[in-house]
């Protein structure tokens, strides 16, 4: 029987090369595996300083960047 995955919240860093949540993840899944949990908080998106270009990268990242992991 596999050992449960090891969650990761990725918060607002959704580089999957270099990240060092994601890496710890990983070491320490045991072959369980690793589940990215990542949410929309309407806190964020609500700041002056968010732009539609940004939830258009995470959802490029959700289409494309987590096939690459």
């Amino acid at each position: 029987m596999l050992p449960p995955p090891v969650c990761v919240w990725l918060k607002r860093d959704l580089r999957v090369t270099d990240q060092a949540a994601l890496a710890t993840a990983v070491k320490r899944c045991r072959g369980g595996g690793v589940l990215a949990v990542f949410l929309y908080e309407p806190e964020i998106l609500g700041q002056p300083e968010w732009h539609a270009s940004h939830t258009a990268f995470q959802q490029e990242w959700h289409r494309d960047g987590i096939a690459r992991c």
